[in-house]
C-alpha cells in the first residue's frame, strides 16, 4: 500500500501539558463497524516455486540489477519506442521496492515521462504510471492516469480492469473514504478475485479494528496465489506482525517478523520491524546494532532518527546530535526530490528534533496529499504540539465518528481532550486506546517508528 508495502502507522510522541480553555466537544457516536461483506477467495492448487525465484534480498537485488541493465540496453537500442521506457520504469520500481531508494523511484518516474513524450495521443503506460503515482502518494495524479485508461478506444483486458478498480479502491482508502474503497474492492473481486484484493481487504480490516479477520485475509492472499514467491510470503508474515505490534502483542509480533526474515532474509523492512520490537522489549543494544546495519546499507533517515532516540535514552548527547544532523540532511533531500512520499515520516523527525512549526507545515502538506485516518491523526498531534488544541480537536473528532479504529487515533484524542480540560472524554479515549494496545502510552515506545 505504500513505498514499502508496510502498514501505515505513526505518532506516539508525548504532548506536553497545555493550559487552554475548555471547548465544546461533539459527542462521539460509533456503532459497530458495518461489514463490507467480502468473502475469502478460494484457495488454489499451488505449484512449486521455480528454482530461479529469488529467495533472499541479495538474490532479488542481483535479479533486479540484471533486469535494469537489460531494460537500459533495450532503450539504447530502440530509443524511439515508448514501451521500452515503460519497461525501464518498471525495472527501476522493482529495484526501488527492494532498496527504498528515492533515487530509484525518481528514475522510474523519469523513464515514464520519456515514455509519455514518445507515445501517441491516447496511448501510453497509464496503469504503470497510476501505480507509481500511488506508491509516491500522489493520489490525484494516480486517479488522472486511471481516468485516461477509461477513455481507451480498446478497453484493457479483464485483469487490468480489475487492477485499475482495486487501485481506485486504494486511492479512496487513502482519501479517507472507506465506503468507496470497499465498493471498489468488491467490484475488483467480481472481475478477478484472488490474492491482490484479499491483501487489500486485510489492510482494510487492520485499520478498522478487526485484527482476526485481517489475519484470515492475509493468509487467504497466500492461499489464493498460485505460486507465491518467498518475498510475497515474507511480506504477508511481516504484515501480520505489524498487526499485532500495533496491538502491543510484542512477542507475537516478533514471531511473525522472525518468520518473515527466515522466508526472505536480508530485507531491511523486515529487519527494522525486528529492531523496533526488540527496542520496545528493552533489548536496546540488539536493536541499535540492527538499525546501524540498515542505515549503513540504505542511508534511510527514518532509522537514523531511531538511532538518535536510542542514543538519547542512554544519555549520549553527542550521538543524538550526530544522528539527527545526518537525518535532517537526508530528509531535506528527500523532501526536495519526492515530497509527497517523504511527508509522513519527515514530520516525525521534526517533531522529535524540536521543530514543531516545521512539522506542522509538513503535516498539513501530508494531509492535503492523503487525507486518510492516520494523516488526520498526525495533523491533529502536530497542531497540539504547536499549541492549537481547538484546531486539533476539530481535526480528530471527525475521524472518531468513522470506522477508523486504531490505538494511535484514540491515544492522540485522549491527549487532545486532556489539553482541552475535558477529563471525561480524555478518559474514554484513553480507555479505548489501551483496550487496543496496553502499551500505547508507554514512554519507551515514543521515538520508535515504522514505515508506511
Amino acid at each position: 500500500m505504500s513505498l514499502t508495502t508496510v502498514s501505515p502507522r505513526w505518532l506516539w510522541l508525548a504532548v506536553p501539558p497545555l493550559a487552554v480553555a475548555s471547548v465544546l466537544v461533539v459527542e462521539r457516536v460509533r456503532g459497530p463497524a458495518p461489514d463490507p461483506g467480502p468473502r475469502l477467495p478460494a484457495a488454489v492448487g499451488q505449484v512449486k516455486t521455480p528454482d530461479e525465484t529469488p529467495r533472499t534480498l541479495a538474490e532479488a537485488l542481483a535479479r533486479a540489477d540484471a533486469g535494469l541493465a537489460g531494460a537500459k540496453a533495450r532503450v539504447a537500442a530502440q530509443p524511439g519506442e515508448w514501451v521500452f521506457y515503460e519497461g525501464l520504469s518498471r525495472s527501476y520500481s522493482t529495484r526501488a521496492r527492494l532498496t527504498g531508494s528515492f533515487d530509484d523511484y525518481a528514475a522510474a518516474q523519469g523513464a515514464l515521462d520519456r515514455a509519455f513524450a514518445l507515445a501517441p495521443a491516447g496511448a501510453g503506460p497509464h496503469l504503470t504510471q497510476a501505480a507509481l503515482h500511488f506508491t509516491l502518494h500522489r493520489l490525484d495524479a494516480a486517479e488522472r492516469a486511471l481516468d485516461a485508461i477509461d477513455r481507451y478506444a480498446v478497453p484493457p483486458d479483464q485483469l487490468e480492469r480489475a487492477e485499475a478498480l482495486a487501485l481506485r479502491g486504494d486511492i479512496a482508502f487513502y482519501r479517507g473514504d472507506l465506503k468507496a474503497a470497499a465498493a471498489f474492492y468488491r467490484r475488483a473481486d467480481a472481475l478477478e478475485p484472488g490474492a491482490g484484493t484479499a491483501f487489500r481487504w486485510a489492510v482494510y480490516f487492520t485499520r478498522t479494528g478487526r485484527p482476526e479477520r485481517a489475519e484470515r485475509f492475509f493468509d487467504a492472499a497466500v492461499a489464493a496465489s498460485r505460486s507465491p514467491t518467498p518475498q510475497f510470503r515474507a511480506n504477508v508474515e511481516m504484515q501480520k506482525g505489524v498487526l499485532y505490534l500495533e496491538r502491543g502483542q510484542w512477542d507475537r509480533a516478533l514471531a511473525f517478523f522472525r518468520k518473515a526474515d527466515a522466508l526472505f532474509p536480508g530485507y531491511y523492512v523486515i529487519e527494522e520491524h525486528i529492531a523496533e520490537t526488540l527496542a520496545l522489549k528493552g533489548r536496546a543494544a540488539e536493536a541499535e546494532a540492527l538499525y546501524a546495519g540498515i542505515v549503513q546499507r540504505t542511508g534511510n533517515p527514518e532509522f537514523m532518527d531511531a538511532l538518535a532516540a536510542l542514543a538519547q535514552a542512554r544519555g549520549d548527547r553527542v550521538a543524538v546530535a550526530a544522528w539527527r544532523s545526518r537525518a535532517a540532511a537526508e530528509w531535506e533531500r528527500r523532501l526536495a526530490l519526492l515530497p509527497e512520499a517523504a511527508y509522513g515520516h519527515a514530520l516525525d523527525h521534526y517533531l522529535s528534533a524540536g521543530d514543531p512549526a516545521r512539522a506542522l507545515d509538513i503535516a498539513r502538506r501530508n494531509h492535503a496529499a492523503r487525507p486518510y485516518g492516520d494523516a488526520k491523526v498526525q495533523l491533529a498531534e502536530a497542531l497540539l504540539r504547536n499549541g492549537q488544541a481547538d484546531a486539533a480537536r476539530r481535526t480528530i473528532e471527525p475521524v472518531l465518528k468513522t470506522d477508523w479504529d486504531t490505538a494511535q487515533l484514540h491515544g492522540v484524542a485522549a491527549q487532545i481532550y486532556a489539553a482541552a480540560g475535558d477529563r471525561r472524554h480524555s478518559a474514554q479515549e484513553r480507555a479505548r486506546a489501551l483496550a487496543i494496545n496496553p502499551h500505547e502510552f508507554d514512554d519507551a515506545q515514543a521515538p520508535l517508528k515504522t514505515l508506511d
